[in-house]
């Protein structure tokens, strides 16, 4: 063998054993020392922890730069004008840095195993949410998680719910209509595009009971208002949202 088809073969492996075997931190690239299924350092974990945001509405969780931005019920203005079909919702943190890459790496680069461990991040809004019956989460399109291998939301609410030591039943909801994703939408448009998206499979499941709905990221909340509105309809006691993330809408002033 030539040397330079060695170094070929040589920089070949590398490459295979880096892409299956990553040794060095997905976000900051940081040597981790050793091979891991969930290719993030503690550091960069460590960069992911509850947020408590001020000036925010008591119904939907966004935070506004001013107080004033708050009416005297404590709802920002647009839960004021039409309130969300669920009761509460509650993220983890904003949208941005850490907690965004590893949304992004178990969302669209397939790390599932990157699930329980935000799942277990969520679990440390416990003492923060009302009492609850059921945890259940946002359903994919049989395509989309054909296309994904796995819902995303469904991993991270499984480890949630045990921690929470509460039951977990990801079949309340299907989604039964094929939408366009939501991002770059407005919310008027997002509301639109999820209309008759959901149903709940078994009314009875739902009925006088107070469900946890788990996501990965709330921007406009349209999907988690369609998904409550029909768990709501089907005899729901109360649906709190609650999420990783909270990514602000860039029309509003927030802080």
């Amino acid at each position: 063998m030539t040397s330079k088809s060695g170094e070929l073969l040589r920089s070949l492996t590398h490459s295979l054993t880096t892409a299956f075997f990553p040794d060095t931190c997905k976000i900051c690239e940081l040597p981790l020392g050793g091979w891991s299924s969930a290719p993030v350092c503690a550091a960069c974990w460590d960069g992911v922890r509850p947020h408590a945001a001020e000036n925010a509405c008591t119904c939907c969780g966004l935070a506004f730069a001013r107080a004033e931005a708050i009416g005297p019920e404590g709802l920002c203005p647009a839960c004021e004008l039409a309130p969300p079909a669920y009761d509460r919702a509650l993220s983890l943190g904003r949208y941005e840095g850490e907690l965004r890459s590893l949304i992004h790496l178990l969302k669209y680069e397939g790390m599932d195993a990157l699930g329980s461990e935000l799942g277990r991040r969520l679990a440390a809004l416990g003492p923060r949410l009302p009492e609850a019956d059921v945890v259940t989460t946002t359903p994919l399109h049989w395509r989309r998680r054909w296309q994904r291998g796995f819902n995303q939301s469904a991993l991270v609410a499984r480890e949630a719910a045990r921690i929470w030591k509460l039951p977990f039943e990801p079949g309340l909801l299907r989604r039964v209509k094929s939408t366009a994703p939501q991002a770059g939408r407005t919310r008027a448009e997002r509301l639109v595009n999820v209309r008759g998206a959901f149903q709940v499979k078994n009314k009875s499941a739902a009925s006088g009971r107070r469900i946890l709905l788990v996501d990965d990221v709330m921007t406009t909340g349209a999907t988690l208002d369609a998904c409550a509105r029909v768990l709501k309809r089907a005899g729901a006691r109360s649906v709190v949202a609650v999420t990783l993330a909270r990514a602000v809408p860039d029309r509003l002033e927030v802080g």
